[in-house]
């Protein structure tokens, strides 16, 4: 019961932050991990932020990414200048456009890989010397893919 209280009373202020996050032009959102790393999502849109199943699920009108939500400190909502996303320091930036991620201050030379649900590898690569990679996602693999990083791993809901 004290968890349903938790997430209602977290769902409610989130949606009254998100309010005033359009108002003040914020466009990213920042997720504080247990392990001590933080990422940043840029969006375009607001993403709508909800609980399932000890997950917690951010979603866009393109698809949805879940983490446990145990793994998940807190997160908040931040600006991000998008002529100078590159001087963010320390900071991994996930970017899904359509078909494509694009990740940012990541470990240099670290995999990323992602699977689909049955455990088949999709896309593999490293990041660059700067962190930074660019993956194609396949468009004729499921809905639902994992995206497997050496700080965090997530799974990707394409709407």
């Amino acid at each position: 019961m004290k968890q349903f209280y938790f997430k209602f009373l977290l769902s409610f202020f989130l949606s009254s932050f998100t309010l005033e996050a359009i108002a003040n032009n914020i466009n990213a959102l920042k997720l504080w991990f247990t392990s001590g790393h933080d990422i940043i999502y840029k969006l375009d849109e607001c993403p709508i932020v909800t609980f399932k199943n000890e997950e917690l699920i951010i979603t866009t009108p393109q698809n949805a990414i879940s983490y446990k939500s145990n793994d998940v400190v807190k997160f908040t909502y931040t600006y991000i200048d998008p002529q100078s996303i590159n001087d963010v320091s320390n900071e991994t930036i996930f970017s899904l456009s359509g078909n494509v991620l694009n990740v940012k201050n990541l470990i240099p030379l670290s995999s990323i890989t992602i699977y689909t649900v049955d455990g088949n590898v999709l896309v593999t690569t490293k990041t660059n010397e700067d962190g930074q990679a660019t993956l194609q996602i396949p468009e004729a693999f499921g809905k639902v893919l994992i995206v497997k990083t050496s700080t965090i791993n997530f799974k990707i809901i394409k709407q």
